[in-house]
């Protein structure tokens, strides 16, 4: 005899019972090991930085300078290069020109065993963050070129008197 208030499960059940079971457990182990391969370590100072850039090991560093807050981000290696997403937190000084870059970011490649700031080539960085810099640098430069636009002409006259 059953006892009252129990209920028993059918075949049908219990293999769905099983099913859901597995799956939750294949869910449960795929989150592990994505959390696992994703992880990346926070360095606390500019050391632990140093290393993981020279060795190309995944981590996280934020560069507090007087002048800007800089984040490193160490994604990883390929072939003989080092790539580093680079993100500007803040402007801490310059003209209202730079504003425009903060939260910007680039990613950087430098070579393997290179402990240099990966920013400080920016010929080896693509991205929003370098793209702003280039044409912070260009309207500078143009400003220059509009401003001293009469001692260039006299410049270019003698220069090019001397020729004839």
């Amino acid at each position: 005899m059953e006892k009252e208030g129990k209920t028993k499960l059918s075949a049908t059940q219990k293999e769905l019972l099983k099913l859901l079971f597995l799956i939750l457990g294949l869910i449960i182990l795929a989150y592990i090991i994505y959390s696992v391969l994703t992880y990346t370590p926070f360095c606390e100072d500019e050391l632990c930085c140093r290393n993981s850039l020279e060795k190309c090991n995944r981590a996280t560093f934020i560069k507090d300078e007087d002048k800007k807050t800089v984040k490193y981000d160490i994604l990883g290696k390929s072939g003989s290069r080092c790539f580093v997403k680079v993100t500007m937190l803040q402007l801490k000084q310059g003209n209202a020109d730079l504003s425009n870059l903060e939260g910007k970011s680039m990613e950087c490649s430098v070579f393997l065993g290179s402990t240099n700031d990966p920013d400080d080539n920016l010929n080896n960085c693509h991205g929003r963050l370098r793209e702003e810099i280039q044409e912070v640098i260009i309207q500078r430069l143009h400003s220059q070129v509009v401003e001293n636009i009469g001692e260039i002409s006299r410049e270019y006259l003698n220069f090019s008197s001397a020729f004839n």
